[in-house]
């Protein structure tokens, strides 16, 4: 009754009663759709709704079985939108590939509760009518021309409509198969896809509302945490697959944890902001006996106690870090409230203090005194990450409450910003290098090669120390027995760089006389990241020893100034920040980008290797091109011995803010083949400084991914990484990678 009262006040229908049934005669626009309210007639359409969908259940035909169909259908191939964007071998696909089914009654095509139906299918009216109702059975839409409908079950693998069709209503069927591989990806259906998932269905507005809210608050005092909470609970996070069950998600809280300030269990206040404390400028003994730095175990973050309850944060840039740091602490609050509901009681809290440091005994009473639900996993996940603590942390949590203020403060910044002072430090640094005295555009042989990734794995292939001690290192990995977690090797080599890591850190004196034989060599490396944190390592290549580098590469210099500059790990939109300057100051002496990074794989297998020829960013869904240079998908493959994938990667805005619907339609509609958080900002200011012909057309930018996870799979998403490589080891497809990228730098 209430669509009938709305289209009332509308003036767009003409009500009478007869026979205790009110009918509504609507205008052109709803002149196919008449609806009865009568008691009995409402009875049977809640009837309707409620019953079980049968299209499974009947007898399907090939369309070539029934011309008119099959006339009906082509001549909406030339006529009827979107169906006018079909290429011809989407047109011949669905031809060939589309069943039919004659519905004799007015039926149920699909609701949200067909979940065990089988792979979720796609379908297309043909002749007839069909309702489209909200999960609370509210009208929406009614479909009366050839149209395909019901597209959200193949793509996002879940209903959220309830279709239903009018008697003698024929209904084409396509299997979830057959309709992801007719999308085809860039084609212009794809794109007619993308742009109603996006701005009609807004199926991704939750993910858009969250982040928004976040960066609203930018300088507006503290964020009300109830508001916070409840808009992040919509958005279903891949990493938090338990966020709304009441069961506790052990491996989302200890991967937030990890990424959270140590003393996060003691602090009320937290304050984020875009520059250095003030109190930092005072003298050394001042500032260190005032403020007390405070780690954070996965996160490269400059966190200080002020007071006892309060940390400053200073963040690398206001849109990613903030977004990153907020929804860990979502995850943190969300599990804590889950915690605290369940030893919330005094005899519990008695026995809880009584385990004192015991983990065991405290396992035993959270499973004996509570309802809490902890598989062996989880045991092991508590005690990695709380150890003798967890019984003093769980009643902190009790005590606590979660009253935090979260505070997000922009301050002006008037001098030369940290990234100014961090790439100045950079250029004065590689003219020492190179024993150079001008400026970079009166060096006309210069040329340099940017990497940006894992530092242990750049230096493994060029380091003169590493090489020249190869055998004794291995030596001595074999004489003490050394436990690699590592049990498989492409070759001796990776062996060589797993061991090392053993060796150096078991003989501090032999780090320092690598370090120093490194520096002799050309390789240079900066400390100092003036707040940015990145460090940078400068290579001369000319001073290189070529008989010690990776016997796998052969040493040969692009000039007498050839310089290799790596940076570290950036952040998301920090990458931006980061890149620019740089680009800015070598101009066309810079010939080459390489990112070497961590992904989520959308496709094949957890340690593949992810290539990018184009970026999507998912805040806009901007789509950036990439001049990926000569890269054979064979050759790559056999090289790392690793499944390779070439395509378009998507770079989000945090591992936690990403969610199935946004994974799925990256993946099913745009063809993505994995998601990373930095690609795209560094593609973009490429891109963009090629057009301003700051770069040369001809710059190359590679960027390849080691699939650490499949987030669509909640078994082996991040916050299961931790099993999964060792990375002090040295990850074989990486080491693979950097020397398919020195081969190109060498070539």
């Amino acid at each position: 009754m209430a669509l009938l009262n709305i289209l009332i006040k509308m003036d767009t229908i003409d009500t009478h009663t007869s026979d205790g049934d009110q009918v509504l005669k609507l205008d052109k626009t709803w002149s196919k759709s008449i609806v009865h309210f009568s008691k009995n007639k409402r009875h049977n359409f809640n009837q309707i709704l409620r019953t079980n969908s049968i299209i499974d259940e009947m007898n399907t035909h090939a369309l070539s079985e029934n011309p008119e169909l099959e006339s009906i259908l082509k001549k909406a191939f030339d006529t009827v939108s979107p169906l006018i964007y079909f290429n011809a071998n989407q047109r011949e696909l669905l031809l060939t590939k589309i069943k039919y089914v004659q519905f004799h009654h007015k039926s149920k095509i699909f609701s949200p509760d067909d979940k065990s139906n089988g792979p979720l299918k796609a379908f297309i009216l043909l002749k007839g009518e069909v309702q489209i109702f909200n999960i609370d059975n509210t009208f929406e839409d009614n479909i009366i021309n050839v149209s395909i409908f019901g597209y959200e079950g193949p793509i996002f693998n879940v209903r959220t409509k309830v279709a239903v069709c009018e008697e003698n209503s024929y209904i084409g069927i396509i299997e979830q198969v057959d309709f992801l591989n007719f999308i085809v990806p860039f084609s212009k259906y794809a794109t007619y896809l993308s742009r109603s998932i996006i701005h009609k269905d807004k199926t991704l507005d939750s993910l858009n509302s969250l982040k928004t809210y976040i960066l609203s608050k930018i300088n507006k005092g503290p964020l009300n945490l109830s508001d916070l909470i409840r808009k992040y609970l919509r958005i279903n996070s891949c990493l938090h697959p338990k966020g709304s069950s009441s069961d506790i998600d052990v491996n989302a809280w200890s991967y937030a944890l990890n990424r959270l300030p140590s003393n996060i269990f003691e602090t009320l206040s937290i304050v984020l902001i875009n520059i250095a404390p003030k109190l930092l400028s005072t003298r050394e003994d001042v500032h260190n006996n005032l403020l007390t730095t405070i780690k954070t175990k996965a996160r490269m973050r400059d966190t200080f106690k002020y007071i006892e309850g309060k940390n400053v944060i200073f963040v690398r840039e206001l849109e990613t870090d903030v977004l990153d740091f907020i929804a860990n602490m979502c995850i943190h609050v969300v599990e804590c409230w889950k915690v605290r509901k369940f030893i919330s009681s005094p005899d519990i809290i008695e026995n809880l203090y009584d385990c004192g440091d015991d983990f065991d005994k405290t396992i035993s009473t959270l499973q004996n005194k509570t309802l809490m639900n902890l598989v062996k996993e989880d045991e092991e996940v508590l005690k990695k990450t709380f150890g003798k603590t967890l019984s003093r942390s769980f009643i902190n949590i009790t005590l606590h409450y979660q009253d935090y203020n979260i505070q997000i403060n922009k301050i002006p910044q008037n001098n030369l910003d940290s990234v100014e002072r961090w790439v100045q430090n950079v250029w004065t640094t590689a003219r020492g290098l190179l024993e150079i005295t001008s400026s970079v555009d009166e060096i006309d042989d210069l040329v340099v090669d940017i990497i940006q990734g894992s530092k242990r794995t750049l230096i493994a292939c060029i380091s003169p120390h590493l090489h020249s001690h190869a055998a004794e290192i291995l030596k001595w990995g074999e004489e003490t027995n050394v436990q690699l977690q590592t049990k498989v090797f492409l070759n001796d080599i990776d062996r060589l760089i797993a061991v090392s890591y053993y060796y150096y850190k078991a003989h501090p004196e032999k780090q320092k006389e690598r370090e120093e034989v490194e520096l002799k060599a050309g390789i240079q490396l900066i400390t100092e990241t003036f707040g940015t944190g990145i460090q940078v390592m400068l290579v001369n290549v000319n001073k290189l020893d070529p008989k010690f580098v990776d016997p796998n590469l052969v040493h040969k210099s692009a000039s007498k100034n050839h310089l290799i500059l790596h940076i570290g790990y950036t952040f998301g939109a920090q990458s931006s920040n980061i890149i620019k300057p740089l680009l800015m100051l070598f101009g066309s002496k810079a010939r080459s980008m390489n990112i070497i990074g961590k992904a989520g794989g959308l496709v094949g297998n957890r340690t593949d290797i992810l290539v990018a020829d184009k970026m999507f960013y998912d805040k806009t869904h901007e789509l950036c091109t990439i001049n990926c240079g000569d890269i054979n998908e064979k050759d790559l493959q056999e090289e790392t011995k690793s499944g390779v994938h070439i395509g378009p990667m998507l770079t989000v805005a945090g591992t936690i803010l990403q969610n199935n619907d946004l994974l799925h339609f990256y993946k099913n509609v745009m063809g993505c083949v994995g998601l990373e958080m930095e690609g795209f900002f560094f593609v973009k200011e490429i891109d963009d400084s090629i057009r301003h012909g700051l770069l040369k057309k001809e710059f190359i930018t590679r960027c390849f991914y080691y699939s650490s996870d499949l987030p669509l799979d909640p078994t082996q998403n991040l916050s299961m990484e931790d099993g999964n490589v060792s990375w002090d080891e040295g990850v074989g497809s990486m080491n693979s990678i950097m020397r398919f990228i020195f081969k190109k730098i060498f070539s």
